[in-house]
């Protein structure tokens, strides 16, 4: 193994199951730092001096239908704001609504994305009519001209090379898009109470989905990250979710091997019961192993179960060890998770999440040092 990897290789040894030189370090969002930088290159540059390791990402834009037009506006009441948004398509009409918080800014309703979450007050399917007006804003990608997409794509890689980073391309997977549409609480009913409704949402939004990734496979990246944040027992029963999901797992699994591109899922907690279905489905890396919260991830067993056929990555909680500011509790926390999760390579050191904006940098700091100190292959940890 050579003395010093670039941050590419590294991670991309963990990926295969491997013991690079040292445990990869890597973040999903850092608070205290993110908002200092113009772009994700100049991000990636910070971190990489830090010590750190770094994706550049790409993500494929949504293209509606020339003859679809939109338009929002801000409804205001005497006790709170509501954002609307409609689609008008030759089909007829579709309409999301979301209630804005005291200081919210939003100005758009995106069509796939959970920013709503539990503030969604309508949702653009009602009824299954209204999938024909859904099928002009759920657009083959490659009905759009991809020249935009393309040169992005090939800038990205280029600054990727020059950085020694690794490309990802996020996908919009088909249950996301599926609780956007339908809104949260009605697709956790609707298996039981409209279970004919849910599956042929989903059979659409699949489609779509589909034709999304094999596009995305064709630009020049390094591995599939996918969302499978709501296919938890946060919300669905396991059986539920084999059901409806996973097969649409699968299928995009392999998509990603026949064009031996790895797919990394992240789900941040309440997958216990179903390690060994993702790691049948074909899943490469799984992310972000939450160690608190109301279903939270039993490290150890995570690894023993699946550690040999998956690449992990997180298990260090985003909030606590980083809101402390305290050095000497972050290496403490470091290590634990090291212990459980690194053994024998396949692992990736990271934060459950995002970290929050009023985490002190220090925090940051000290949890790459740590990693970088004690991370080293082979392991020499101390008791």
């Amino acid at each position: 193994m050579p003395a010093a990897l670039s941050s590419a290789e590294r991670v991309k040894l963990a990926y295969s199951g491997h013991e690079p030189d040292r445990v990869p370090i890597m973040f999903r969002a850092t608070g205290p730092l993110d908002g200092r930088f113009d772009d994700q290159f100049e991000r990636a540059e910070a971190l990489l001096r830090m010590g750190a390791d770094v994706a550049l990402t790409l993500e494929l834009p949504i293209h509606f239908e020339p003859r679809v037009s939109s338009r929002t506006w801000i409804e205001k009441t005497r006790r709170e704001r509501v954002l609307h948004k409609e689609y008008q398509t030759p089909a007829g009409a579709l309409h999301a609504s979301v209630r804005l918080t005291e200081h919210g800014q939003e100005r758009d309703i995106p069509l796939c994305d959970d920013r709503g979450g539990s503030r969604g007050e309508d949702f653009p399917i009602e009824t299954e009519r209204d999938l024909n007006a859904l099928h002009y804003l759920l657009r083959d990608p490659a009905e759009s001209d991809l020249t935009p997409v393309l040169e992005h794509a090939a800038h990205v890689r280029r600054e990727a090379d020059r950085l020694g980073v690794i490309v990802q391309g996020n996908m919009p997977p088909a249950p996301l898009c599926l609780m956007s549409l339908l809104g949260r609480s009605r697709c956790v009913l609707g298996v039981r109470d409209e279970p004919e409704l849910l599956v042929a949402v989903m059979v659409h939004v699949q489609q779509w989905t589909r034709r999304c990734l094999e596009v995305l496979l064709d630009l020049p990246i390094d591995v599939v990250y996918r969302s499978n944040r709501y296919e938890t027992v946060d919300l669905f029963s396991p059986r539920d979710i084999r059901d409806l999901f996973m097969p649409v797992l699968r299928f995009d699994a392999q998509l990603c091997k026949m064009a031996q591109i790895p797919l990394h899922c992240f789900a941040k907690s309440g997958i216990m019961p179903l390690l060994e279905d993702y790691a049948e489905a074909g899943v490469d890396v799984l992310s972000s192993l939450s160690p608190v919260g109301p279903e939270p991830m039993d490290l150890s067993e995570v690894k023993r179960r699946i550690g040999d056929c998956c690449c992990l990555m997180g298990g260090v909680d985003s909030h606590g060890p980083f809101l402390a500011g305290n050095a000497a509790e972050m290496e403490q926390t470091v290590l634990s998770t090291l212990r459980a999760m690194a053994p024998g390579g396949g692992y990736i050191l990271s934060p459950a999440g995002a970290i929050p904006a009023q985490a002190a940098e220090s925090s940051v700091a000290a949890f790459v040092e740590a990693g970088r100190r004690y991370g080293r292959y082979p392991l020499d940890l101390p008791g």
